[in-house]
């Protein structure tokens, strides 16, 4: 039992204890006794080996204007599978269901990809950048890669 005299110090005390048997302590605050020294060992847990969700990406699309569709439905038939080959669900296509501020009927594009990374190696790879080829001059658009919540 330990007791602490009036005006000493007392402060946390790191109790070392060999693996094999506990060891007699003098008593740290000074009482003179002996008691037994437990201590306990915490084991840290080095972050990189917690497996931690990576946030997904998303690939978004606004079509401004479209001036050639018959080029469109050909960059179409190419890079629809070149982004579901890249790892790409396709989450939304065509216009807003409701447009509360900006351009009506304005056409947009929703893929989620499982990370940002992937969705950029899927715009950079060369099959879709072959599809690309055929939206010169076609379409009027704006593509973002932005990356999830979480």
């Amino acid at each position: 039992m330990c007791h602490a005299r009036a005006g000493t110090d007392v402060r946390p005390l790191l109790l070392r204890r060999r693996a094999s048997r506990p060891q007699l302590k003098r008593d740290p605050l000074g009482g003179g006794g002996r008691h037994i020294a437990h201590a306990v060992h915490v084991v840290p847990i080095p972050t990189q080996s917690i497996p931690r969700q990576m946030a997904k990406g998303y690939w978004i699309t606004f079509y401004h204007s479209v001036q050639d569709p018959a080029r469109l439905a050909e960059y179409g038939a190419l890079a629809g599978p070149a982004i579901e080959a890249g790892g790409g669900r396709f989450l939304s296509r065509g216009p807003a269901a409701r447009t509360f501020e900006g351009v009506e009927k304005q056409r947009t594009v929703l893929v989620e990809f499982d990370s940002v990374a992937r969705a950029v190696q899927t715009y950079q790879s060369p099959q879709y950048q072959a599809a690309l080829v055929l939206l010169k001059g076609a379409v009027e658009r704006d593509v973002r890669i932005v990356e999830g919540v979480g």
